[in-house]
């Protein structure tokens, strides 16, 4: 082994190798040395010679995309790319009454004071929204969905992760329409019709990340 990393092998070190087998090993019907040898050159462990390698691939072919069938493999690719992304630059929406509404929602009938959600999109009542732990009462959907639609923006469209946090003196909102954020702990997007149209914009930007998500734009 010491001989093949430094490249040492000769006749001698096969030799050496096949002598404990006996002089019939070296007979012409028993150990063939020289082909020993020239197998030992082209693996490249003999004095001077070259290790093989395999040339470095150019990609997948021109025109061809891989072929992913597993609808969770497709999850995990969407939910990397989007945790990788950034918000893009977008006026605040303006506080309205819908918002209001989910606020006050939260504060008095959320355990603690919090929500997290996803959009989903599905038609089925109760299904359009999914927090960690499941789907959403309807009412709250229905809730939720009114403000959502309150602070959509006809180049911005509408923010596809959310967050409320309500205590008796403090609000804070976030909203998150171009990636990810961090405060959603699940691994996955859920499959969600929703965000396969939320980022088709006329800003190129977003038509980007259309595109990201096999969108038409």
């Amino acid at each position: 082994m010491s001989a093949a990393r430094t490249r040492a092998v000769d006749r001698s070190v096969i030799e050496a190798l096949a002598a404990p087998l006996g002089a019939e090993a070296l007979s012409e019907e028993g150990c063939d040395v020289q082909a020993a040898l020239d197998i030992a050159d082209r693996t490249g462990v003999t004095p001077g010679s070259t290790r093989p390698g395999i040339p470095a691939g150019h990609g997948e072919p021109a025109h061809q995309r891989v072929h992913v069938l597993d609808p969770a493999q497709v999850s995990g690719l969407i939910t990397t790319a989007m945790r990788a992304s950034a918000e893009l630059d977008r006026p605040e929406p303006d506080a309205g009454p819908a918002l209001e509404r989910a606020v006050a929602w939260v504060r008095d009938r959320c355990p603690d004071g919090t929500v997290t959600v996803a959009y989903v999109g599905h038609d089925r009542p109760g299904f359009t929204f999914i927090s960690p732990d499941g789907w959403l009462d309807e009412d709250l959907s229905e809730v939720l969905d009114a403000w959502r639609q309150e602070g959509a923006d006809p180049r911005t469209g509408h923010w596809t992760h959310a967050r409320i946090r309500a205590s008796a003196d403090t609000t804070t909102v976030e909203r998150a329409y171009d990636h990810v954020p961090a405060w959603w702990q699940p691994t996955y997007m859920p499959d969600a019709p929703g965000h396969r149209g939320a980022p088709h914009r006329d800003d190129p930007a977003r038509r980007a990340m259309a595109s990201r998500l096999g969108t038409p734009t």
